[in-house]
């Protein structure tokens, strides 16, 4: 009986400095994993953050040059920069009755929308569109243009360039 009591005294004395330095180092170790994936976790987020505005940006953009086009009246060949980039676009389209001239082209890697009341830009200045080219495209039925566009992320979140297409047909040349 004497030695069962004496190894219970001996296991309640606690742990030793060696014991806390190896726990120590395993708990460093899985919340150095821990934590790495965390990281990579709010990496992921922000690049997906970044990628789905870039997308809204384009969409919003192309959108909006859409529209002006099916309601143009006719592109002003001329005056407009087809088939390279930067483009230039510019068409006359019909409002309220008179008519008015719109012009699309890129100025400090933001797209621009100008009429006679003024310029207003299309895209944020978090994003560079880097390319913009409009090929106007005549067929003996109809005319239409199509619109190519490359955008960047400013912040660099996002690797690389995306492209963006779009082709619409004026609505009075039909």
């Amino acid at each position: 009986m004497i030695n069962n009591q004496m190894k219970f005294k001996s296991n309640n004395q606690g742990i030793s400095l060696i014991e806390t330095l190896v726990y120590v180092a395993i708990l460093a170790v899985i919340l150095t994993f821990v934590m790495s994936g965390i990281l990579s976790l709010f990496k992921v987020s922000e690049s997906v953050r970044s990628s789905r505005s870039l997308n809204q940006t384009a969409s919003v953009a192309l959108e909006r040059v859409v529209r002006d086009l099916r309601d143009a009246k006719s592109i002003n060949v001329p005056e407009s920069i087809l088939d390279t980039s930067p483009g230039v676009l510019v068409f006359t389209t019909i409002v309220g009755g008179g008519t008015v001239t719109v012009t699309y082209e890129i100025s400090d890697g933001r797209l621009i929308r100008t009429t006679e009341a003024g310029s207003e830009p299309m895209s944020p200045s978090d994003v560079t569109i880097s390319s913009l080219v409009f090929r106007h495209v005549l067929t003996t039925r109809s005319e239409a243009v199509k619109v190519d566009m490359s955008i960047a992320d400013k912040d660099g979140d996002i690797e690389g360039v995306r492209d963006f297409d779009a082709i619409t047909v004026l609505r009075n040349s039909y």
